[in-house]
């Protein structure tokens, strides 16, 4: 049976939330889920993840049929995210106080077996393989890349992993929803087993909780128990940025 949990949090220094996450329980034991990370000020952030989740959830909502196979589903997600943006760059454009908002988007849909994922920004989702009978090896990966200029540098070579992690444009990304009128996002689709939990989050979590917290967390039987930890790590650390985390689990 799939699961799906999630929460969101302010953080322990920011005034408002910019983040925005919604869930969903699909027709055939089907699941989605969608997480965003807001920029442009308090107010174009908030509206911006705000509008980006509700377009795109409910967009799934509306079009998601149990029959769907994987190019269909690919589709749908891309669709998804062309809706939000057009609607964020819209918005943008008719208020001048919105303008240069947008967003990061990490979207999923699961389904037969199959992760099928959206995303914009550096907004992440990683894959959790706990060592049962299914799999030899506990494991940890993540299976997006980032869009952002820390990501570019160490593509080619100009700084390695742990300089990227107190770079001083770590935080700048190359992508967003809702920016220009095109939007070039990144897809991945990967098997999903029993066993396996896919984490949905945005950089508030994996800049302030390590990845041995994040997996010690992640072992938690109870999957609204493990975000509210997540959560709680990341504001122990400092909570210096909005959190956002959604866990999806086949049980």
């Amino acid at each position: 049976m799939m699961r799906v949990a999630g929460k969101t949090d302010k953080g322990l220094q920011r005034n408002e939330n910019e983040d925005a996450f919604k869930v969903l329980e699909l027709e055939n034991n089907s699941v989605a889920a969608v997480v965003c990370d807001g920029m442009g000020g308090e107010q174009g952030g908030k509206i911006a993840s705000e509008l980006a989740c509700e377009v795109i959830s409910q967009k799934i909502k509306t079009d998601f049929v149990s029959n769907m196979d994987s190019d269909a589903i690919c589709k749908l997600l891309h669709i998804s995210v062309n809706e939000a943006n057009a609607s964020i760059y819209s918005k943008a454009t008719l208020e001048a106080s919105l303008d240069g908002m947008g967003t990061t988007v990490v979207a999923a849909i699961v389904s037969n077996n199959t992760a099928h994922i959206v995303h914009m920004g550096d907004s992440r989702a990683y894959l959790y393989s706990e060592k049962t009978a299914n799999f030899d090896n506990e494991k940890f990966e993540q299976v997006t890349k980032d869009h952002s200029i820390v990501q570019d540098m160490i593509e080619k070579g100009v700084i390695n992993q742990e300089e990227a992690r107190n770079h001083p444009k770590k935080n700048y990304i190359t992508r967003a929803v809702g920016i220009t009128r095109n939007p070039d996002m990144g897809y991945k689709q990967i098997s999903f087993q029993k066993g396996q939990k896919l984490l949905l989050c945005t950089d508030g979590l994996t800049n302030y909780c390590d990845e041995q917290n994040i997996i010690k967390h992640l072992k938690t039987d109870d999957i609204q128990t493990s975000c509210d930890n997540l959560i709680r790590c990341a504001n122990e650390s400092g909570g210096l940025d909005n959190i956002t985390v959604v866990i999806i689990n086949d049980c």
